[in-house]
């Protein structure tokens, strides 16, 4: 075997297990077909530390963001990520939507989030001002974090612990090895390299669908189909960010008639939103169009990989180093 466990993806989950089997001694190569790692879905989101509150109790979404926020919320604490607990306002805009708020507490509550708190009309203006609504919920531990620092501590922490990182690789194929293991293939500039793990996660994120399907595994029949939603994002305006007496808005608020639509195809147009800060500090996004079809890696700057190798592969023969990205403010 060239590795113990191949890493396909240095998004923030991959990084996550790079990082978690380094730390168990496991041999780790992370394999990303960008320069640098973060390039899609991990830098294209609210950065938010979700409390727990929706999803269905007993399921797997539940239990894992329940007790991946104190997680989180302690690997910032101890390796000075930059993050924040806002906290969240869950509101009703009207009297109809009241019955909502108390079927989310319940939920919040089998979930095993017990730090909601209601809130009376008077309470959400006495929070944000500029928010209307009947009631609401207060939700403390929501909050945002940095998410280009955390990935740069993950990967930095998976390097420490002997795990090596292949930039500019593009896995095109997997196959199942029959002493136990898989076989990966990867192309750099028209040439490809072959590594032989015992273990290969597939932490590829919106293509993980494809790459379950190399070594022949049918993501829909196994229950891992991918399901797109878009999300809406809402600016506040400059003339409401203060008030008189009060400190910038930096709570996130959300309707209970909120909603995301599914897309229909993944040939469906749609808009990326990259996360910013506002003067005010506030967190807000900035649309740009995104390409329909799946984006194609940059050629390789340095050197060529050779089509199939003897031994355990050179990786590092471009990207940053974990220094160079640790040092770098803001997403990416």
């Amino acid at each position: 075997m060239d590795a113990d466990a191949v890493v396909i993806g240095a998004g923030v989950v991959g990084l996550a297990c790079a990082r978690e089997l380094a730390a168990r001694g496991r041999d780790v190569v992370i394999i990303e077909r960008h320069e640098r790692f973060g390039v899609e879905t991990s830098s294209r989101n609210s950065e938010v530390i979700h409390a727990g509150i929706y999803y269905p109790a007993g399921s797997l979404k539940a239990r894992l963001c329940v007790a991946g926020s104190r997680r989180l919320y302690a690997w910032c604490a101890e390796h000075g990520i930059p993050h924040a607990r806002i906290g969240k306002l869950i509101v009703a805009s009207t009297a109809d939507e009241e019955p909502r708020l108390d079927e989310i507490l319940r939920q919040a509550e089998a979930n095993g989030v017990s730090s909601l708190r209601p809130l009376s009309a008077a309470d959400v203006r006495a929070l944000e001002p500029h928010v209307r609504a009947t009631r609401g919920l207060w939700s403390p531990d929501t909050g945002i974090v940095d998410s280009h620092q955390l990935m740069a501590s993950l990967l930095a922490e998976a390097e420490g612990r002997g795990g090596t990182a292949a930039w500019r690789h593009e896995v095109v194929g997997a196959d199942p090895l029959r002493g136990g293991g898989f076989g990966v293939t990867a192309r750099s500039d028209g040439e490809t390299t072959r590594i032989e793990a015992r273990t290969v996660v597939n932490a590829a994120g919106l293509d993980a669908d494809l790459v379950a399907a190399y070594p022949g595994l049918n993501a829909r029949a196994a229950g891992y189909a991918l399901h797109f939603a878009r999300g809406h994002y809402f600016r506040v305006s400059r003339a409401r960010r203060t008030w008189p007496g009060t400190s910038s808005t930096r709570r996130r608020a959300c309707p209970t008639s909120a909603s995301t639509s599914p897309w229909t195809s993944r040939a469906a147009s749609g808009w990326g939103r990259t996360p910013s800060t506002c003067r005010s500090g506030c967190r807000t996004t900035r649309s740009r169009p995104r390409s329909a079809t799946r984006s194609t890696p940059p050629p390789p700057a340095t050197s060529k990989a050779s089509s199939r190798r003897t031994s355990r592969p050179t990786w590092r023969a471009s990207g940053p180093s974990s220094r160079d990205r640790a040092s770098r403010s803001g997403t990416s």
